[in-house]
């Protein structure tokens, strides 16, 4: 399976899953080392108080960081050993386009960031770093 192959595949694993539905995603950019993931605004993913609740925040870094490290060429599923995030503001009523970035891939673990940002702005909402274990 060539890296074209790998990619539709995973993009495909990431469309299909219930919870990625469920949250409203969308892949929009898959590569090596590298993922973009949008979520929809959507008024059942926000807490009391009208902003995005902090989970569905902290999903959408995690597959964006995930999604990166997967793309690293050894064709094997990896999985989340840790993940660190900083909430750093709240949002209502807009999109969220979270990048995944691989920072270092070794044999057994990949670490990665994954940023969020309101569609459309370059203002920073959560940064996540995190470990991934090659399976």
């Amino acid at each position: 399976m060539n890296d074209d192959e790998y990619h539709s595949l995973l993009t495909q694993r990431f469309a299909e899953a219930p919870v990625v539905q469920h949250l409203s995603q969308r892949m929009t950019r898959l590569e090596i080392g590298r993922c973009e993931i949008v979520m929809a605004h959507d008024p059942r993913h926000a807490h009391g108080g009208g902003a995005l609740q902090g989970g569905g925040l902290m999903a959408l870094l995690d597959n964006a960081a995930y999604f990166a490290a997967a793309t690293q060429g050894r064709r094997q599923w990896v999985a989340t050993a840790e993940m660190n995030v900083r909430l750093l503001e709240s949002t209502r009523e807009r999109s969220i386009r979270a990048v995944g970035t691989v920072l270092r891939a070794g044999k057994h673990l990949i670490h990665a960031e994954a940023r969020a940002y309101p569609e459309g702005e370059p203002r920073l909402l959560a940064l996540a770093t995190g470990t991934w274990a090659v399976l």
